[in-house]
């Protein structure tokens, strides 16, 4: 099996403001073929700060420090981690491509088994509102007794609304010890959503993924409200889904702008705010369940 090696430039162009901030101004495109490169997560290391390349491969950062570490990540290229200050005069960064391989495995297309297994059966007590773009929210999903089984559709319990219109990225990661490890490369993980449904099934099935026995970590990302296609660039203006949740003590998780990882119970977010907290250890679990197929 051949694996092509491809790299893309992101043309920086930085603006000095006041007290040593500075506007980016970028352009992410393929340096093989010329075309822009869309979706590529741009954020401010250790800061809540963040953006996307649109259709065009532009992106814009305001108020952002000097000082700063600019973090790049796609997940079909490596990371690029890099100062601010140390950005070439010709603004330019090259990205190698991740040569993570989901290797693709024949299903008996005439005897199919399906399960829904996760947590997307169970009883909601609340809602979590995603309510800024670079938020993924994670939860683990054990597998007990499905041998053999194949990843069809990643399934997410949410708040019925009128009107929903929102693009989701999924996201699969290893389960390390109960916390999420390396990333599982996933083609086709956009999901555009236009329905009012209490769940929505996003299908991977043509990923050709293996629920592994140690089971996996699940989750979803939100991008916005539309990519605006029409006008080749992606509208910040959001809607907020609201994910159903569960006190049922699971191991799941938040991150923003690919900073830490937080799980989701009083203690460790709590910790975060730098905030004491006396009360009873709580938890969060987001209702995301896998429908599995044999």
């Amino acid at each position: 099996m051949k694996i092509f090696l491809f790299t893309i430039s992101i043309i920086l162009t930085c603006t000095n403001s006041i007290f040593s901030q500075v506007s980016i101004n970028g352009k992410v495109i393929n340096k093989e073929n010329n075309k822009p490169v869309d979706l590529v997560t741009i954020s401010i290391k250790h800061k809540s700060i963040g953006t996307y390349s649109n259709q065009d491969g532009e992106f814009t950062i305001d108020k952002v420090n000097i000082k700063d570490t600019l973090v790049i990540r796609h997940l079909s290229y490596k990371d690029r981690n890099i100062a601010i200050s140390d950005i070439p005069s010709n603004g330019v960064i090259l990205l190698q491509t991740n040569t993570n391989v989901i290797r693709s495995i024949c299903v008996n297309a005439y005897k199919h088994k399906e399960y829904e297994i996760g947590f997307s059966k169970k009883r909601s007590h609340s809602n979590f509102g995603m309510n800024s773009l670079g938020n993924k929210i994670i939860t683990l999903i054990s597998n007990s007794n499905y041998k053999d089984y194949f990843i069809k559709e990643i399934v997410v319990f949410v708040k019925k609304e009128s009107n929903s219109h929102y693009y989701l990225r999924t996201h699969l990661y290893e389960n390390n010890n109960n916390k999420p490890g390396k990333e599982i490369f996933c083609k086709n993980n956009i999901h555009e959503i236009n329905k009012s449904e209490r769940k929505l099934y996003l299908n991977i099935s043509e990923e050709y993924i293996r629920f592994p026995k140690e089971g996996i970590f699940v989750g979803i990302e939100l991008l916005g409200q539309t990519l605006d296609r029409k006008n080749n660039k992606i509208n910040n203006e959001i809607i907020k889904p609201w994910i159903k949740t569960s006190s049922i003590k699971s191991h799941s998780f938040i991150e923003m702008w690919h900073n830490r990882w937080f799980e989701l119970s009083s203690r460790d977010l709590f910790k975060h705010m730098k905030k004491n907290n006396s009360a009873k250890e709580y938890y969060e679990t987001p209702l995301i369940g896998l429908k599995l197929e044999k």
